[in-house]
């Protein structure tokens, strides 16, 4: 959930109309199953079952999206490291809009076309 509100669910909308440009699968992108690592190891506490919760459950939800504020700060970070590489000072203040999609990652990090040419 997390992960698709901060790298991929972008709302368009027409300028002229209000209209909501992407309202179906094929221009709203949302996490799917290749999105997940292919190694993912995961541990389960033993004994971790609660009769004091509803059906042993735990909390599932809010947590992990709260959490996910982790990504756009590993972002940010990334970001200005890349601008850093290109002789802009890791102090600069930049502004990136959420979702960070790739096209906005891409001219957030101010990369110009000299930098990507190998000397």
């Amino acid at each position: 959930m997390g992960l698709g509100y901060w790298l991929t669910e972008e709302l368009i909308f027409n300028k002229d109309t209000g209209e909501l440009l992407t309202d179906s699968t094929w221009t709203y992108h949302v996490p799917q199953a290749r999105d997940i690592p292919q190694d993912m190891t995961v541990y389960f506490r033993k004994n971790s079952y609660s009769d004091r919760l509803i059906l042993g459950s735990k909390c599932i939800g809010e947590p992990p999206y709260c959490l996910s504020v982790a990504i756009p700060l590993a972002l940010r970070e990334a970001i200005s490291l890349a601008r850093a590489e290109s002789g802009i000072p890791i102090t600069q203040w930049f502004e990136v809009d959420g979702p960070y999609t790739v096209e906005k990652i891409c001219m957030s990090t101010a990369t110009k076309l000299e930098d990507m040419k190998f000397h």
